[in-house]
């Protein structure tokens, strides 16, 4: 439970997300993912997942295949793979935590999100 925040009408508490309600799709307006790119040690792309505030580490992924979506150019990075992260050779990618204070040249983008039978203009 968070620490005095009171709870608002309808929600509840989910530990992972934070205050929660589920929504009809009506009462939706629109719908998006903030995406976090960031430079890791070594100068490696790495698209930001999570971030831990206790111990200040940083979830993070390295797609070797899907790098042209990043906030980055596509070749302004060293070649191979971040040497501090667990490669998974079978999809090309790279996880696993880094110190947040290590994270340079922090980025991040609005991407809109199609709602059920409505398009995102």
């Amino acid at each position: 439970m968070p620490g005095d925040q009171p709870r608002p009408d309808g929600f509840t508490w989910d530990e992972r997300f934070g205050w929660w309600r589920d929504a009809e799709w009506d009462e939706v307006d629109e719908a998006y993912e903030i995406e976090v790119w960031a430079r890791a040690p070594g100068g490696w792309v790495v698209q930001v997942d999570d971030w831990d505030e206790e111990t200040g580490l940083a979830a993070v992924v390295h797609m070797t295949y899907v790098q042209e979506q990043s906030l980055f150019g596509r070749y302004e990075e060293p070649a191979g793979e971040p040497p501090y992260l667990n490669h998974r050779p079978y999809d090309l990618m790279s996880e696993g935590e880094v110190p947040g204070d290590q994270l340079t040249d922090v980025r991040s983008v609005r991407r809109d999100v199609d709602l059920p039978g409505r398009r995102v203009s």
